[in-house]
């Protein structure tokens, strides 16, 4: 699964190559103040602040794979919300078949792959913090469910479809 992540990082999706990189060289040229008044692009202030770290790497840094490696770096976060969800609803343990079976698959669906390596999107990104979320609220720590699910809804609006779960 790691190796094909990798084999993908070289691709250039239309939506990479048309907003994500241009986003990113444009904002290599600003202060960070400049970047949040001025709105470059059309992702969330929070996502913009990772954009502007990335526009802040040398030239000599794949811009491309940088992106997708903000992805593919919360796809373990994905999985493990997902397998402890499964488990805890079928009350077994992390360290039955149950739990590396469950984390696996999640690593192996195809749009989780193709979201994050193939078209350098960052819908894991605020997945994997809302599942988090849900996860800690379940386990009786609504302080940090509450928290990661903030933290969600700040990366992508999308993320209000999960609060009801929580309610």
């Amino acid at each position: 699964l790691f190796a094909a992540r990798m084999a993908a990082l070289p691709v250039i999706s239309p939506d990479c190559r048309d907003y994500l990189i241009p986003w990113a060289q444009t904002m290599s040229t600003m202060r960070f103040g400049e970047v949040m008044t001025g709105r470059v692009g059309d992702y969330t202030v929070l996502y913009q602040y990772f954009v502007f770290l990335l526009s802040r790497l040398p030239e000599s840094i794949d811009l491309v794979a940088m992106y997708k490696l903000l992805s593919i770096s919360f796809e373990p976060l994905l999985a493990y919300s997902a397998a402890s969800l499964v488990c805890l609803a079928r009350g077994e343990e992390q360290d039955r078949l149950c739990f590396p079976v469950v984390f696996l698959a999640v690593l192996a669906l195809p749009t989780v792959f193709l979201n994050g390596a193939y078209w350098s999107q960052c819908d894991v990104v605020f997945t994997s913090l809302a599942l988090f979320g849900v996860l800690m609220i379940l386990k009786s720590r609504p302080n940090t469910g509450c928290a990661f699910l903030a933290l969600s809804l700040c990366l992508k609006l999308q993320a209000v479809f999960i609060l009801p779960v929580c309610a």
